[in-house]
Parts: C-alpha cells; sequence; structure tokens
C-alpha cells in the first residue's frame, strides 16, 4: 500500500502570504509557520469552549434579571419592547434582527436571546445603562461582584467580545497572553455562579502548557486534551525541558522567543 502525504504538505498552497505573515514573523520559517498556524487552529477552538460556556451562563443571568425587573414595573409586555425606552437604538435594532433570526411569528423571549450576540449583552454593561439598567436589574445577575462596580464586569468582557470576534474571524491568537484570557473568563463567571467557575474550569482553562504557543513535542495534528490547562512560570514555557525561559519550543525543535509579555516576537537563535 502507497503510504499518503501527511495533510501538512498541502496546507501551505491554500494560505496567502498575506494570512501566513504573522505567523511566519513569530517563527521565522516557513514550515515553522504553518505548525504555528496549526496550533492556532486547535488552541482558538479550545478557547472558544470557555467563550460558549461563558456567553451562555451571562446572557441567561442577565436575562433573568431583567425579566423580573420588567415585571415589577407592571407595564406589561416583555422587557425586550423597551416601553421605558431605555435602550439605545442600537440595542432595539438589534433585538428586532434577533427575533426575525427565529423566523418565527411570535417568538418568545427564550428564542430571542439565543439570537441576540454576545455584544449585545457585553453593551449592556456600558456606562450609558449606569443609572438605569445597571441599577435596576443587571447588577443582580453578578452577586459575588462585591463591591458592585459595573466596570470590573465590563472590563473583562470588552477583551473576552474583542478575542471572540478574533476567532470568528480566523486570526492569530498566538501573541495573546492566554492566561490573561482564561482568567477573565473564570472572573465573570465568577461574579455569576463561583461553582459554575469553579466546576467548568477546564473548559474554561483549555488549552495546552503555554502562555502562547503549542507544547513542546505535541504534534499539532492532535487538539489540545479535554480539561488541559494553561500554565506557566513568567513568560517562559511549562514544561519545556532545556528551553530557556522567554522561548518557545515548536514541534520539530523550532524555537520562537517570546517578550516579557509572553507574546511570540521573533525567531530565538539555538
Amino acid at each position: 500500500m502507497t503510504a499518503q502525504p501527511p495533510p501538512e504538505r498541502f496546507l501551505p498552497q491554500w494560505l496567502s502570504p498575506g494570512r501566513l505573515a504573522p505567523y511566519r514573523a513569530a517563527a521565522g520559517s516557513q514550515s515553522a509557520a504553518v505548525d504555528l498556524y496549526r496550533w492556532n487552529i486547535a488552541v482558538s477552538a479550545a478557547v472558544y469552549e470557555g467563550l460558549h460556556l461563558l456567553e451562555v451562563v451571562l446572557r441567561n443571568a442577565m436575562h433573568d434579571q431583567l425579566v423580573i425587573w420588567h415585571q415589577s414595573t407592571g407595564n406589561g409586555g416583555r422587557w425586550m419592547d423597551d416601553r421605558n425606552g431605555i435602550l439605545e437604538d442600537k440595542a432595539r435594532k438589534d433585538i428586532a434582527t434577533a427575533r426575525a433570526r427565529t423566523r418565527k411569528p411570535s417568538p418568545t423571549e427564550g428564542h430571542a436571546v439565543a439570537e441576540l450576540t454576545f455584544g449585545f449583552w457585553r453593551y449592556l454593561l456600558a456606562r450609558r445603562y449606569q443609572d438605569n439598567l445597571w441599577r435596576l436589574a443587571v447588577r443582580h445577575a453578578f452577586p459575588h461582584l462585591q463591591p458592585q462596580t459595573r466596570s470590573e464586569v465590563e472590563k473583562p468582557l470588552i477583551r473576552l467580545h474583542k478575542l471572540r470576534n478574533r476567532i470568528a474571524h480566523l486570526e492569530p491568537v498566538h501573541r495573546r497572553d492566554l492566561l490573561d484570557d482564561r482568567q477573565d473568563i473564570l472572573t465573570v463567571l465568577g461574579y455569576i455562579c463561583p461553582d459554575t467557575a469553579t466546576g467548568t474550569r477546564p473548559a474554561a482553562a483549555s488549552p495546552t502548557s503555554s502562555r502562547t504557543g503549542p507544547p513542546p513535542g505535541r504534534p499539532l495534528t492532535q487538539p489540545p486534551r479535554p480539561g488541559e490547562e494553561l500554565s506557566g512560570r513568567g513568560g517562559g514555557c511549562s514544561g519545556g525541558g532545556d528551553a530557556p525561559s522567554g522561548v518557545l519550543v515548536l514541534p520539530g525543535g523550532t524555537r520562537v522567543r517570546r517578550d516579557g509579555h509572553g507574546r511570540s516576537v521573533r525567531p530565538a537563535n539555538h
């Protein structure tokens, strides 16, 4: 039987120079750049697991409190109808779009909630809603945030919203400090329900063994194992054998030097 060539052999021909450029800048050679690109795919999928969990918990927690508040007003209808005129035009348009996406003549709130984007909920935490939605309803979605300072929730969600968009648009995440991203997910989950944050830590903490690059010796055709946590010592590569601090070792021995924040910046000399 004739041996089949590995799929990695064909990948470079489908990657434009522009798409591969940030990986080439970080890894040095063409082959190391392809390795890093494949790792970026795997780590993006693992990080998205935590983002998925956060988004579902966040929107349900906020929605529940908005329902309770709206019912207390006695206005009838649903909070999404915005009979008090609190929501800005963009939010009202987002709700209309979400309802249309359900393709149901009379969508329930649950149907609409499922269609609203992560960005919708993140923007409900903006300063413009401090004296109405936050004070009256939304702060109760974060009972373990003490003191209940709105910006302490908004700030990590701004970062996670940007991360989610980068992953959704297939952009590089290898220059990010993935430990910080992991902590943002766990922090917001902890404000809502510490038991959820603790019990689902592996999902939010997936992937690999370093802040920003594939672990030494792990074939990039294998995705991160479920429950495998990010760890690191300073900006170095955890479990890196003879790799000096601040150097990321790719499969095949290629090394990428990293700056003090754990970001891959340039090839390292052996």
